[in-house]
């Protein structure tokens, strides 16, 4: 790094980007509304707080510019442009609104065995096959190339991280922001468990908070079915409802102990008691060891401490698996998204710390959403039931409510350094 560069003031930049995807409706590619509104929203409270508007750029669909238009050369060149000689100091907000999906991963850290990646402009579908299910980008498929294209329009979480958090200075500041499906992990950072805030219609099974739902990636895990994860937990990534299998009349026939031996690691479950209310049905993952792969699971974060590193936050819309919405705020008839709900909060509320403005954030996107959300209490109900007789031994034949989606949308906070909930929210 030269002197003189070395010696510049610290600088505040924005870069935003939002898609819409009218043009691509022939891939099956659902069109977004408010995205483009939402980032101009987002430009004007950044400007309000002193980033100057020649250090915002703003991508999207047809801005006449065509180098800020947000086809994935593009935005890979505008992040590279991004934090090119960044500083101590420095301060940046990155805004994704569009579409968020999931292909398949190798990588035993992804929990889900799913990464998560931005769907671009200049795409030919969601990276899906025939079936719905995900691509694996290390695949070649060279029987099916529209598969291969499908592949060139997405930015994988990997590299996304590569390209915008790894080359971030030590002291300087990033501030992530996405308005998308599947969008928890986008950056991959150490932190996120540890940083989640309660909301009591995350857990539909009584005396178990939302981090027991998390499947907990561990060594030599596999798979109920050992070639691939069982259909019905598999993650659809189109941008509708979807569910895991969570039928309580296949839970009625479940024993307590599901394993078969001690000696057969594909039937023995974890010792815990999400597991003894007999949902090994779901598909989560079966483990030969209780040495697990993630630091930081919520309970007992194990990842040491460190001075080094950018600061980096992010926002998200959704968790790995869950599903955005776009409400309507029945009183001025517009559309209610995470980004719009956010700066809303943002206004009302000039001081506000990280845990209060997640909470808020999750209870009003939670009001908005509510005619697309299935009460949870009856759920609740009837499984405290089920736990309860099968503790005396009898099968529980009471009344079985319907099934409810457990892919609710929840605004998900990421960290590079574990974060303290108290401290103040700034851009």
């Amino acid at each position: 790094m030269s002197p003189i560069c070395a010696s510049r003031p610290p600088t505040k930049k924005a870069l935003l980007i939002a898609i819409h995807y009218a043009n691509c409706r022939e891939y099956g590619v659902t069109r977004l509304t408010a995205p483009r509104r939402d980032a101009y929203n987002l430009k004007i409270r950044l400007m309000e707080k002193g980033y100057k508007q020649k250090d915002i750029v703003f991508m999207y669909d047809k801005a006449k510019d065509p180098r800020l238009r947000p086809t994935r050369d593009n935005i890979l060149r505008q992040i590279d442009l991004f934090v090119e000689g960044a500083q101590e100091g420095d301060k940046f907000v990155f805004y994704y609104g569009g579409h968020g999906v999931q292909v398949v991963s190798r990588r035993m850290s992804e929990e889900d065995q799913m990464d998560e990646a931005l769907l671009t402009l200049d795409n030919y579908g969601e990276p899906v096959d025939d079936n719905d299910e995900p691509l694996d980008p290390e695949m070649d498929y060279h029987d099916k190339p529209i598969y291969r294209q499908r592949l060139r329009g997405i930015i994988i979480d990997n590299e996304l991280k590569k390209r915008l958090v790894k080359r971030l200075p030590t002291g300087s500041t990033l501030l992530a922001i996405f308005d998308a499906c599947h969008s928890a992990t986008m950056l991959d950072l150490p932190h996120y468990d540890c940083n989640s805030v309660w909301f009591p219609w995350c857990t539909k099974f009584y005396g178990y908070g939302r981090s027991q739902l998390i499947p907990i990636t561990r060594r030599y895990a596999m798979a109920q079915n050992s070639t691939e994860v069982p259909r019905k937990a598999r993650r659809v990534v189109r941008r509708r409802l979807t569910t895991i299998n969570t039928n309580l009349d296949n839970m009625q026939s479940m024993t307590l102990n599901s394993a078969t031996s001690p000696s057969d690691t594909r039937q023995n479950s974890v010792d815990s008691g999400f597991f003894d209310l007999g949902l090994s049905d779901i598909g989560f993952q079966r483990c030969s060891s209780p040495i697990s792969e993630r630091p930081c699971n919520g309970f007992d974060c194990k990842i040491p401490v460190k001075n080094t590193g950018a600061t980096v936050i992010s926002i998200a819309a959704s968790s790995d698996a869950g599903i955005t919405y776009d409400g309507i705020n029945e009183k001025d008839k517009i559309t209610v998204t995470m980004t719009s709900t956010l700066l809303d909060i943002i206004d009302q509320k000039q001081r506000i710390t990280w845990g209060q403005l997640i909470s808020e954030l999750g209870f009003r996107i939670f009001e908005y959403n509510k005619p697309r959300q299935v009460s949870w209490t009856d759920n609740k109900v009837a499984l405290m039931k089920i736990k309860k007789e099968r503790k005396r031994g009898r099968v529980y034949s009471g009344p079985i409510p319907e099934d409810t989606p457990v892919n609710l949308q929840v605004p998900q906070l990421g960290s590079m350094h574990k974060l303290n909930l108290n401290d103040l929210f700034s851009f």
